[in-house]
């Protein structure tokens, strides 16, 4: 049996980098009395979290870094999968659409199916059939290449050991550097636990919140035409505190120690290699994977 497998040169991880709309005004949150105070939120909900295995909890995380990457429209708001979004705002939690069983994408590696192919087709030229072969194909600049993985035949030692030697070679012919990361540790391990003690979950439902809520609000264009301007919310860091973990620490703790997991792991760039390598350990051991998180 042959499958057909995405190997990407550099990480695929999503990122919560978000695009400064039109205008930098936001609308502030700071009292349970605003008007857009996230009444849906009730970090009761998100209990389950600890009694799910750390892949699934690893598919939740991804799901919402997904949301978070999409575009904005022209006035700043977020384009997402609604469907998702009114999940959330419904209090659900589990929001993977088809299960950690059937969920076969990783930040470096995914599996092809016969859509993705079909809507790749159109990318791929093969007009020049006279000119070398190219193994690399266009994908948002990153360099991804097909392999075809003979699953029934042959055991992982020797596939992996295909692989790496396939990459070796290609890398070297075409000029790519392998990106160096950091060695798997238990220090992954332990960052890893505390992506649930540090409630990142339902702090990622509340950045999506200030960034899909529906309010158009009445504003005048530069040529004075009424238009609908659509502002983010921006709830303080008190207020999160008190969401996140109801006044169980105090402002200058969450500034210090949980914002700054977050602004470290969930902003992109090296966040994005951080999560990746703390994925990576998890799911190196199919133990850990299978564990539920509170065992970890």
């Amino acid at each position: 049996m042959t499958t057909f497998t995405s190997i990407p040169m550099t990480t695929m991880a999503a990122s919560t980098e978000i695009r400064s709309p039109r205008t930098q005004s936001v609308i502030k949150v700071n009292s349970p009395s605003h008007k857009f105070w996230p009444k849906w939120f009730n970090l009761k909900n998100y209990d389950c979290l600890k009694t799910i295995t750390a892949e699934r909890f690893i598919v939740q995380i991804k799901e919402r870094l997904r949301l978070l990457s999409l575009l904005v429209t022209a006035n700043g708001q977020r384009l997402t999968d609604d469907r998702q979004w009114q999940r959330i705002r419904r209090g659900e939690v589990l929001i993977d659409q088809w299960g950690p069983e059937q969920n076969f994408e990783c930040e470096a590696v995914k599996l092809i199916n016969h859509l993705d192919i079909e809507a790749l087709y159109e990318d791929i030229s093969i007009e020049d059939a006279d000119y070398e072969p190219n193994y690399l194909f266009p994908s948002g600049g990153k360099g991804q290449l097909f392999l075809a993985v003979d699953i029934a035949n042959a055991d992982d030692k020797v596939l992996l050991s295909n692989v790496q030697y396939l990459l070796r070679k290609l890398r070297q012919q075409k000029g790519i550097s392998e990106p160096k990361f950091p060695r798997f540790s238990k220090t992954h391990i332990r960052s890893f636990k505390k992506l649930l003690h540090y409630k990142v979950i339902p702090y990622l439902d509340l950045m999506l919140y200030c960034r899909l809520y529906d309010n158009p609000i009445p504003r005048f264009s530069s040529n004075e035409q009424r238009e609908e301007c659509w502002l983010p919310l921006e709830l303080s860091q008190p207020i999160l505190a008190t969401l996140l973990f109801e006044n169980s620490i105090d402002d200058e703790q969450y500034k210090k120690t949980y914002q700054r997991f977050y602004n470290k792991h969930l902003k992109g760039g090296k966040g994005d290699e951080l999560l990746s390598m703390m994925f990576a350990v998890i799911r190196s051991d199919d133990k850990l994977t299978n564990c539920a998180m509170k065992d970890l």
